[in-house]
């Protein structure tokens, strides 16, 4: 469910119109910390996610095939959002710039939907009214949606911060963003998978009452707190709004199909398949 970040080909230029540059505010020394910050977050979340959600699955009574099934949302929101994401932005004209709005409006969802995650139960007793048999069914269909929808919320946002890699730095310090941008990852990583050896109950019991509820608090805040910091910082140029009309959002994906078969070899070394984790480990236990 993650993606390495090896060498890029510089970004072509193109014929839409734009107003402003791109800028970073801060130091130098910064600017890419800046601009990968969120990519930290967005890690925790994938790793955070496949350590808990399966044998949360499974307590909650679901079979070990449902729950295989139920994690199809990691690739296929990948193989979905991304360039259905990746096709908005670059067409938007928004005051704000192409990539930021998108990135804020999927961490607002993938915030809501994470804490969905970890708060299930207390939101199907809500929903139910306490009746038990109820409540335990809404329990697992809240939990399968929640997934669904961090996944698809999280590669939407995914998506926006590669592009905005490329977007804001220059060629020449293209190598050195995915060198930063791979060690969040990296990092993010090491994160999300060794937090899960702490008490988090004792350590910060005002999060919630299990590790998975903490667990989501403390990502949410995380992956909020970075792509703030980057919305910020960041500033991008502003699609000039064509006179003739854009094209639909059927004639995009239309494009990005026919596209799929003629791409260069070097990028579909990088849009082609991508190992994920797989939850085999969690199921067999």
């Amino acid at each position: 469910m993650t993606a390495g970040f090896g060498p890029l080909p510089l970004a072509e230029d193109h014929t839409q119109a734009v107003l402003g540059t791109t800028r970073i505010r801060g130091p130098r020394w910064a600017h890419l910390p800046t601009l990968t910050i969120g990519l930290l977050g967005v890690q925790i979340l994938w790793s955070v996610e496949l350590s808990y959600a399966p044998p949360y699955l499974l307590s909650l009574g679901l079979t070990k095939p449902g729950v295989a099934m139920v994690f199809l949302a990691g690739p296929l929101s990948g193989f979905v959002m991304q360039p259905i994401i990746g096709a908005l932005a670059d067409n938007s004209t928004s005051r704000w710039g192409r990539r930021r709005p998108y990135m804020l409006l999927g961490c607002a969802v993938c915030a809501l939907s994470m804490l969905l995650l970890g708060y299930t139960r207390e939101v199907a007793t809500v929903l139910t009214g306490g009746t038990n048999s109820m409540t335990d069914q809404a329990t697992v269909w809240l939990a399968v949606i929640a997934i669904y929808l961090v996944d698809f919320s999280v590669n939407a946002v995914q998506a926006v911060d590669r592009a905005l890699l490329v977007d804001i730095l220059p060629p020449s310090l293209q190598a050195s963003g995915n060198a930063w941008a791979a060690s969040m990852l990296g990092l993010g990583s090491l994160i999300g998978f060794f937090i899960g050896n702490l008490n988090l109950p004792t350590y910060l019991p005002f999060f919630g009452s299990t590790e998975l509820q903490i667990l989501s608090v403390l990502v949410v805040l995380l992956i909020v707190i970075g792509h703030l910091v980057t919305a910020v910082s960041v500033r991008e140029t502003v699609l000039v709004r064509p006179e003739h009309h854009n094209p639909s959002l059927f004639t995009e994906l239309k494009q990005i199909c026919v596209s799929m078969w003629t791409l260069p070899r070097t990028i579909r070394q990088i849009v082609g398949p991508k190992p994920f984790f797989s939850v085999e480990s969690q199921l067999n236990q």
